[in-house]
């Protein structure tokens, strides 16, 4: 945390946040907190030189040159809704997409430029022992042990006749604790839970202990609580530690056993003998001894890695299935939900609505400008939680940091079909497909029919987001979790209720939901920037709220996450970049379908969409240049000789091995 603390007023927290330094918030809470952070200052850079050529020069000329294509609807006034086909306005259109396509690739370039130095620094101060240690998966069945893996490594990077000091300072291969030593665990922690609120009753019956029955008896005398209990724990601890003592004898012998798995850690002495043995093919199949860059220690999951190989494919296989049941189940509801919040759909079948269209004016431009976009919202942030209830069950993911990231790249893409692109679906995805297939080029013409009506929707979103960002920056639902516990606890257990009520759900407000929301918000203001300029306000809005609010909970308020240093904010800029490609198609479409006016025939024709539609090719070659560009996941070569010089930071744990064979249980809470 910061050495300035917030001042006790009531704006002190909003100067906190806005005063924060990059250093000292990647110092408090790691570098992918400050990313998340810096994408806000991307996005407002972003949205604020687009609103140059897009809302104050289109703006002005669709209101006043457009030709009132708008009637009545002043909120088309600044937007293409007020310009009539034919005009020759679409010439300067379609030079103003060419400008955003390279604005947006531009700043993408120089954010992901400046991103490197943070990235190289990171990776230059990654701790002990994660920075020379490797991640080794389906270990072949003669190596699999501790002893037997160092030797391995050390005859493949050294020869069989190598002489001198040995390159590897431990190999750690994973052991299977899953029925004996994880069974005890969890039940030393709900017997710890029952003795806790045991206690807690105590106090509050003036010192008097409850009575309760002995486990798995339903009459008979009671016993004491608290003695039962504290009787249990000493029985579950001697039972883990003698569970615990038979393994590491296994170990000790460095003979095969069934208790080790496939998976396991090597740590060299020298992140360049590491970084090397990542570069390496060791057998012939590719799905054999596969290594890679390890979690955070404190972020690995152990049990994850002890899942054998064959039902750990045959569990994808049904996630896969389970991640696409997820997407056409959800499609109804999302399609239903945006017609059924339509105030035009209800009248026509309620009367009660009916008569609030016609004597209540007010109250109907209330109700279509939020009951839409605020339902949508609702069911939009169910997703993060089942997507997590999927990969929790069915994925091996090894780190809950991954997990994060996988979350961030398929609620991104669930955003974008459910948000963005759902009116565009119709009421059938599998038609929409369908007749993509047959007519490939009939994306231009579905985009430009379906999207441009829209735009009232999406401006009336972010409003509509605006609150529940809000309602996340009040944290109120670890404060109610805090206050059940404290009073559940009792009094002088303030710190164990505030345990219990961190971290947040790391569903919806974890590092992947939010930075998919980001990214969505990002991509709707430019995808929308040239056809609803005043979307770009609305926008800046919304990610300077951001900024704001999210500075203060991640250094003030929320407590530190593991670190993946920087791989969220790598996909945030590539999933902007493929949004650009759908205002390419967006605009090419618009252009050349109002190009002509059809009672005329008059205007610039389809020429403006050719030259828009153009700026598709500049945009795949800038995408496909960006991951040659920027080699971000690995340090140079030259950086790894010297790392023994480099300033480390303090690790979260300092060793690989499992925790439940590192320590004795402990009834310390």
């Amino acid at each position: 945390m910061p050495e300035a603390a917030p001042e006790q007023t009531f704006m002190g927290w909003a100067h906190a946040s806005m005063g924060l330094k990059r250093e000292e918030v990647i110092k408090a809470v790691g570098l992918d907190h400050w990313l998340l952070l810096e994408f806000t200052h991307l996005a407002m850079k972003i949205l604020g030189v687009l609103a140059i050529p897009n809302l104050l020069i289109l703006g002005p000329c669709h209101m006043f040159l457009g030709g009132n294509r708008a009637g009545d609807d002043r909120l088309s006034y600044l937007g293409m809704a007020n310009v009539v086909d034919g005009s020759n306005l679409y010439w300067i259109h379609s030079v103003v997409v060419w400008i955003s396509v390279w604005v947006v690739q531009h700043h993408i370039y120089a954010a992901m430029h400046e991103f490197m130095h943070l990235r190289i620094d990171w990776l230059k101060e990654m701790p002990d022992p994660r920075s020379q240690t490797i991640l080794v998966e389906n270990i072949q069945e003669e190596n699999r042990s501790d002893a037997k893996l160092a030797e391995y490594f050390e005859t493949m990077l050294r020869g069989d006749d190598a002489k001198g000091d040995k390159i590897i300072e431990s190999a750690y291969v994973i052991k299977d604790t899953s029925k004996t030593l994880l069974v005890t665990k969890q039940k030393h922690e709900e017997i710890c839970e029952r003795l806790d609120e045991a206690k807690a009753q105590k106090e509050q019956n003036e010192g008097e202990a409850p009575m309760i029955h002995p486990e798995g008896q339903m009459w008979g005398d009671k016993v004491d609580a608290i003695t039962y209990y504290e009787g249990k724990l000493t029985e579950l601890e001697e039972e883990s530690e003698r569970e615990r003592t038979k393994i590491l004898d296994i170990v000790k012998t460095g003979e095969l056993d069934e208790v080790y798995t496939g998976n396991g850690f090597v740590t060299f002495k020298h992140r360049r003998d590491c970084e090397i043995s990542m570069q390496l093919k060791y057998t012939p199949d590719e799905d054999t001894l596969v290594v890679s860059v390890p979690p955070d220690p404190s972020d690995v999951v152990y049990t994850d890695l002890m899942v054998d190989e064959t039902r750990e494919a045959a569990s994808e296989t049904i996630g896969w299935a389970c991640i696409a049941g997820l997407f056409f189940g959800y499609m109804p509801i999302i399609i239903g939900i945006s017609s059924v919040a339509s105030l035009k759909t209800l009248s026509a079948h309620i009367a009660l609505f009916r008569m609030i269209v016609e004597h209540h004016p007010g109250i109907a431009a209330v109700w279509d400008g939020l009951v839409g976009a605020m339902a949508l919202t609702l069911m939009v942030s169910f997703l993060p939680t089942f997507l997590v209830l999927i990969f929790d069950a069915f994925f091996a993911l090894k780190a809950r940091a991954w997990l994060q990231h996988k979350v961030q790249i398929w609620y991104y893409y669930f955003n974008l079909v459910f948000i963005l692109l759902v009116t565009a679906v119709g009421s059938s995805l599998l038609t929409t497909v369908d007749s993509l297939l047959e007519d490939p080029t009939s994306i231009f013409k579905l985009l430009a029919t379906t999207l441009p009506t829209a735009s009232h929707f999406y401006l009336n979103l972010y409003p509509a987001q605006w609150t529940t960002q809000s309602m996340e920056f009040m944290r109120y639902v670890p404060l109610t979790k805090w206050i059940a516990f404290n009073r559940m606890l009792g009094e002088g257990n303030e710190a164990k209720a505030h345990a219990k009520a961190e971290p947040e759900d790391q569903d919806y407000y974890g590092k992947g939901s939010r930075s998919a929301r980001f990214t969505i918000f990002l991509v709707i203001a430019t995808t929308f920037c040239t056809l609803s300029p005043l979307m770009l306000a609305l926008a800046f809005v919304h990610f300077a709220l951001c900024r704001l609010w999210y500075g203060w909970m991640f250094v003030f308020a929320e407590i530190p996450k593991a670190d993946l240093g920087g791989a969220f904010w790598h996909s945030k800029l590539k999933h902007v970049q493929q949004g650009m490609f759908i205002y390419i198609v967006l605009m090419a479409g618009v252009l050349y379908y109002r190009g002509t006016d059809e009672k005329t025939g008059e205007g610039p024709g389809s020429t403006p969409g050719f030259i828009a539609g153009a700026s598709f090719l500049y945009m795949y070659r800038s995408y496909t240049r960006f991951d040659r560009h920027f080699h971000w996941e690995m340090l140079p070569f030259e950086d790894i000789r010297d790392d023994g010089s480099h300033h480390k930071r303090k690790p979260r744990r300092s060793t690989y091995q499992q925790p439940e064979l590192e320590t004795v249980l402990s009834r310390k809470a």
